[in-house]
């Protein structure tokens, strides 16, 4: 088992999330590697400003609890990628409530495991073939 910082954004529209992970990872940092993964600094900065400043000990279960539960509903396998919540700071949830746009950069960075920075770009139009017939992506 490893961890490893990732990105995942929820669009207000759609209500949809979406999870993009590129062909290679900079890091991925084993479970031995880590003294407490209860216990790390998580902060996230849009285009530089602090908008998360938390811990993974405010995630509502433990890693291990996230484990057992979820393997009761299918089987883990190596290199299965679990994703997580994150601390206090979500924009939608701010007053007022603030949204990523096209454009800004995301940095999230994890204590102990590294730092990962993203540009936040337009979703590319969904090719026809995979469109519903009102013409909305699937």
């Amino acid at each position: 088992m490893g961890q490893s910082a990732g990105v995942n954004f929820r669009d207000p529209n759609w209500g949809n999330f979406y999870f993009w992970v590129r062909g290679r990872t900079r890091t991925l940092t084993t479970v031995d590697e880590i003294i407490d993964a209860g216990r790390l600094g998580i902060r996230t900065w849009v285009d530089g400003e602090p908008r998360q400043n938390g811990s993974t000990a405010e995630l509502l279960f433990t890693f291990g609890e996230m484990i057992e539960e979820l393997s009761t509903v299918f089987t883990l396998e190596p290199g299965d990628v679990l994703t997580t919540g994150t601390p206090a700071g979500v924009g939608q949830y701010r007053d007022p409530p603030t949204f990523l746009t096209v454009g800004q950069t995301v940095r999230i960075a994890i204590e102990g495991l590294g730092q990962i920075e993203n540009k936040v770009i337009a979703e590319p139009e969904a090719p026809s073939s995979i469109r519903h017939s009102s013409g909305q992506a699937c």
